[in-house]
């Protein structure tokens, strides 16, 4: 019986992640493929990365394939809130001063000769540039059929809300999955309830409650609907060092009404706490913690992710498996990824990634490709296009409230412009955090009379410009707060 509970555990735990950050593929389908996984056991035989799934640690989930997926629509992050330093990885930048958005994506597969249409994703915006459509369509006999769709609604600070996952079946949209979101006054996401259709009402399934020390994320709460209460299932615990940089993930799970320890991961950085170095992994065994994995990340002076190595705890010492090296041009595209296997003294070639971009700095080619013994062979593809988009325009004759707009454009490459409101005389402070809660720039520091004020932030301008990442940005004037999040992409 605890072996099912587990697995039902682990099955939880997969589908929150699925469903938040993986929505825009094939969900129930790929759900089960993922779960016949050797990366998908709870207690003592955890994955060997379970940080592959654990939540929203973009870097390591799904592969890269995601992060181009996720980086690519203006979704709002719950990564925002995490506080987690992952390694940078720079995938793409569909947004720049320019300003472009993401329209269509397109996956090809290679059948051993030419390359087939397979998948296309459509997305939709708002007037304020967030996604409120993903369509997913496949390609049947020499055209596009409608699969599934997500649809998203957001209040007006921009924080997603409301989350439909629907299936296209006899000329209708079903409905499937309905996931709320709930933010505080920082706009901080606190609890996430998911709901299954199950033809005639929805029922609850899963619910998570996120608590916080200022801006730091300290515990995740996940709950599971059992028919009639919410039931404990698991709980991750996050420590921080003086610089808010978080250096301890704990899993732990509910069993027979107590906690007990799962999964352990601890973080070193470098000297300027800007990337992560080392990240081990243990788990929680006959009552102590046993290593089980290790990553080393390397960096090249732009802060961009040159190399990464798994490694796994065996007699004694740490054996290498895994070596991921990055190629990047001279605008900080990366523009190739390889993917290494150890066996034994040797080094093998497994996967690699090409990147091409367009003259400014879009994503317009990403080709797979698997080593077959003696020669890459291609696997699959994916072409973007993109929309120009224009300037957002403010109506002055609005009743003044303090307010801090949504920055523009979001993801932004190298500057972005933050609006705000003041109804009144105010001392204000706007600054700029880090995903990790380091202030990075202090943008104003003033009193101002009742009015609508425009700063330009420019990442360059900060000493030693700043990497690609999610930052925070903070309104402080008089009594009011408020914070949102924006997203630097090189």
């Amino acid at each position: 019986m605890k072996s099912l509970r587990f697995l039902s555990i682990a099955l939880a735990v997969l589908i929150f992640i699925y469903s938040n950050l993986f929505s825009q593929q094939k969900f129930l389908d790929n759900l089960t493929k993922l779960y016949s996984t050797e990366h998908f056991y709870l207690k003592g035989k955890l994955a060997k990365n379970y940080s592959q799934y654990k939540d929203f640690n973009l870097n390591n989930i799904f592969g890269y394939r995601i992060i181009n997926q996720i980086k690519q629509t203006n979704i709002p992050l719950e990564l925002a809130t995490s506080k987690s330093k992952s390694p940078r990885i720079v995938m793409n930048k569909n947004i720049l001063d320019n300003n472009f958005l993401l329209r269509e994506k397109i996956m090809q597969k290679w059948d051993s000769t030419n390359w087939t249409n397979s998948e296309k994703y459509t997305y939709i915006y708002d007037e304020h540039n967030n996604n409120i459509e993903f369509l997913l369509e496949f390609w049947v006999e020499d055209d596009w059929f409608k699969e599934s769709r997500i649809t998203y609604t957001y209040d007006e600070n921009n924080n997603l809300i409301e989350y439909f996952y629907d299936v296209w079946n006899n000329d209708n949209w079903e409905r499937h999955i309905k996931i709320n979101y709930t933010y505080d006054e920082n706009n901080n996401n606190v609890e996430l309830i998911r709901q299954d259709w199950n033809g005639e009402e929805w029922l609850n399934y899963l619910k998570n409650t996120y608590t916080y020390t200022g801006n730091n994320k300290t515990i995740h709460l996940n709950q599971i609907w059992d028919g009639t209460e919410w039931v404990n299932c698991y709980r991750i615990l996050y420590e921080y060092n003086n610089h808010n940089i978080m250096i301890e993930y704990l899993l732990q799970l509910w069993e027979d009404s107590n906690w007990v320890n799962n999964l352990k991961e601890t973080y070193a950085y470098d000297v300027n706490n800007n990337n992560m170095i080392e990240k081990l992994q243990q788990t929680w065994e006959d009552s102590i913690w046993v290593n089980k994995g290790m990553n080393y990340y390397s960096y090249n002076a732009h802060n961009n992710l040159i190399e990464y190595q798994y490694k796994i705890w065996e007699n004694g010492e740490w054996i290498s498996r895994d070596i991921r090296t990055y190629i990047y041009d001279d605008n900080d595209n990366m523009i190739e990824y390889l993917h290494q296997k150890v066996e034994g003294t040797e080094l093998r070639n497994n996967d690699k990634k090409k990147y091409t971009y367009d003259e400014n700095n879009n994503l317009i080619k990403e080709i797979w490709q698997n080593w077959e013994g003696t020669e890459w062979l291609n696997d699959r593809r994916f072409l973007y296009s993109y929309q120009a988009i224009t300037d957002v325009e403010f109506n002055n004759q609005i009743t003044l409230k303090f307010e801090l707009s949504y920055n523009y454009p979001n993801p932004f490459n190298p500057s972005t412009t933050i609006s705000y409101t003041l109804p009144q005389d105010s001392f204000v402070q706007l600054i700029v955090y880090n995903i990790l809660g380091k202030e990075v720039a202090t943008l104003v520091n003033k009193k101002q009379s009742p009015g609508i004020y425009k700063v330009t932030f420019d990442a360059k301008s900060t000493a030693g410009g700043l990497p690609s990442g999610v930052y925070l940005y903070k309104l402080q004037a008089g009594s009011f707060v408020q914070t949102r999040k924006m997203i630097l992409m090189k």
